[in-house]
């Protein structure tokens, strides 16, 4: 019985967006969220005091989860303006920002902002074929993160690593994360 190996591709339409995000202006500043990809984002907290001086202090966690609070360094202020990046976070991840003046993060001197990560790539986590016969099979595809757009699915196929790949690749193309089609003469 011979082999049947496939190859599948799916074309991504994921593209790095800028999003940007504005806390709720305090008697005393704003904070920013900006340039969020899947896993980073940018803050700028914003001082009413233009000329401002010090440290801000910051932190974040996730939404959801265990939601422990995650402490970073305090930031310099120069000119009203201190800025830092996140980095490692996960995308698809709802997060809370929040700065403060005071260490001990006091409900009253404490602006905070929920921003989201970028959803992950959609990408092929399973491949089954079924229904074999001596000539056809039905492979079934499963996309990771499918998003809520449609997908477009390549595939390929030979009877084993001697044999050439099927000329041209089968396209399908899914609104969903799985995406199923009849191949002929295997």
């Amino acid at each position: 019985m011979a082999a049947l190996v496939i190859a599948v591709c799916v074309l991504m339409g994921w593209s790095v967006a800028s999003l940007t995000v504005l806390a709720n202006e305090g008697d005393w500043g704003m904070v920013e969220v900006s340039e969020v990809t899947k896993t980073s984002a940018k803050v700028t907290i914003t001082l009413a005091d233009d000329k401002a001086t010090g440290s801000v202090h910051w932190r974040y966690r996730t939404i959801t989860g265990d939601g422990q609070w995650l402490g970073t360094d305090p930031l310099t202020i120069i000119g009203g303006i201190a800025e830092s990046s996140l980095a490692r976070l996960m995308p698809g991840i709802e997060y809370e920002l929040q700065a403060s003046l005071d260490e001990a993060f006091l409900e009253t001197d404490t602006l905070s902002k929920n921003f989201t990560t970028l959803p992950p790539d959609p990408s092929v986590s399973e491949v089954i074929v079924e229904d074999i016969t001596l000539t056809e099979g039905t492979v079934v595809i499963t996309i990771a993160n499918p998003g809520s757009s449609s997908k477009t699915v390549h595939v390929r196929y030979r009877t084993d690593d001697t044999q050439p790949w099927s000329d041209p690749p089968i396209t399908i193309t899914t609104a969903t994360g799985t995406a199923t089609k009849m191949l002929l003469s295997l």
